[in-house]
């Protein structure tokens, strides 16, 4: 029924020039007659051409591609005029390039105008929740000749004082940072940029939204830090977004309706399976080329891999109860092609860059369509026939359900909470009155 209904509304987003209209936002999907867009009221004295031809120019000299896809020039070229976006683009449909290009495109700016820019060029910050995304665009980028860094928690002392001094002295083009990082050394370190904050790029933004399938509440600090380290243009990206969790994003930064850009979901080199076993040991298939295996708890990941190590397959755990080190070292052997199986729970489902993926096994119920789509998005990110089974057992349901209901704040709970926040003789008074607290300080009724 999921596969189906993901299937049903791809074809759906799949017509041209197709408009939807919910909660105020209006969404733009691609199409190839909109690959280009010449804004009549554009104030910047540098002409539309010229910038254009200098994305297409750093595409193809750094990136070694020979043109943008879909939406990816329209959006490129809105940040390039000093203007926020939000680009929603299904998995390896190339989102990093939005924000890649303009960051290598400011320098070259600069250096171009009669004015110039004699503090220095910028930077770029990325800021994202996934660890292994930084570390794999990083090492890309560094292999391009790109000054690129990330602050994150693998890095020593040293390290990020060498990171910080390249920061202040304006050679660092990109930094890929977590919103745990926004400390107020750290912002204080972004203020002393040389040529200040160019462009702020929140990737898997749906994560600011309480709307999206994956909220982590520490994004909602990214909004403040865009402005209190005067980030002169921000690009919201994310592969999944319902309306109401655009319209969360667009409000949050400030994005107009007509920069908003979207690209369907629906993939053809994709092919949707769904199958029902009546045991899960029916589920244990043998699929050619690299694989990854969905599954719903951490023991599943365990149990699992044994099964099909004894079945003479080479496959690997990956869950958030792992060290850090050792989940970098399953993935490292996967993208190496050391082993053809991970078996994974969703913490390894946004930014892996693996492109010859050819199979995605969904061992479980996923908890939504958003969390589906950037599963089977891992598969065929290099444009050839990729196959995504759906398994079912009987059991499956009632496993998903209980996951759902467990969510659930019990009495006792909310009980406990508000006994550690409020003393015991604390009653209600009238409004602007203040209560007596002991432990956070409450303010009215």
């Amino acid at each position: 029924m999921l596969a189906r209904s993901l299937l049903a509304r791809s074809r759906r987003l799949s017509r041209p020039a197709f408009r939807q209209r919910n909660a105020g936002t209006r969404l733009l999907y691609a199409t190839p007659s909109r690959m280009k867009i010449k804004f009549e009221d554009d104030d910047d004295s540098t002409p539309c051409p010229r910038k254009t031809e200098l994305a297409q120019k750093i595409l193809r000299q750094t990136f070694g591609r020979n043109a943008f896809r879909l939406e990816q020039e329209a959006a490129i070229s809105t940040i390039l005029h000093g203007r926020n976006a939000m680009v929603v683009m299904p998995t390896g449909g190339g989102k990093s390039l939005c924000y890649q290009v303009p960051a290598i495109a400011f320098e070259k700016l600069d250096l171009a105008s009669d004015a110039g820019r004699p503090s220095g060029h910028g930077i770029t910050v990325v800021v994202s929740p996934l660890l292994a995304l930084m570390r794999d665009q990083v090492n890309i980028l560094k292999r391009k000749g790109v000054a690129a860094e990330s602050m994150d928690s693998t890095k020593t002392w040293e390290q990020q004082q060498e990171i910080g001094a390249k920061m202040r002295d304006g050679t660092l083009r990109l930094l890929y940072c977590a919103s745990e990082r926004f400390s107020k050394r750290f912002i204080e370190n972004l203020k002393q940029v040389a040529g200040g904050v160019r462009l702020v790029a929140v990737d898997e933004a749906h994560c600011i939204s309480e709307w999206g399938h994956q909220f982590r509440p520490d994004y909602l600090k990214v909004a403040r830090f865009v402005q209190e380290v005067k980030a002169e243009r921000t690009i919201c990206l994310t592969a999944t977004a319902t309306t109401n969790v655009i319209d969360d994003i667009c409000k949050a930064f400030h994005i107009a309706k007509t920069d908003i850009f979207c690209t369907t979901p629906y993939r053809s080199n994709l092919r949707l399976l769904a199958k029902a076993v009546e045991r899960a040991e029916d589920k244990l298939k043998e699929h050619k080329g690299p694989t990854l295996i969905y599954v719903t708890g951490r023991e599943q990941t365990v149990a699992l891999v044994k099964k099909l190590v004894k079945a003479g397959l080479r496959a690997l755990p990956f869950h958030s109860g792992m060290q850090n080190k050792d989940k970098e070292a399953n993935q490292d052997k996967f993208m190496a092609d050391e082993v053809d199986i991970i078996v994974a729970t969703i913490a390894f489902g946004m930014g892996i860059d693996k492109p010859n993926i050819r199979n995605v096994v969904n061992y479980g119920i996923p908890g939504s369509i958003e969390e589906y789509s950037q599963q089977i998005g891992r598969a065929g990110r290099d444009g050839k026939p990729s196959t995504c089974i759906f398994y079912l057992c009987p059991r499956d349901l009632g496993d998903r359900e209980v996951l759902a209901y467990g969510d659930s704040l019990t009495r006792k709970t909310v009980v406990s909470v508000l006994g550690n926040i409020f003393d015991d003789d604390v009653t209600a008074l009238p409004l602007d009155g203040v209560f007596k607290r002991n432990h956070f300080a409450q303010a009215k009724e």
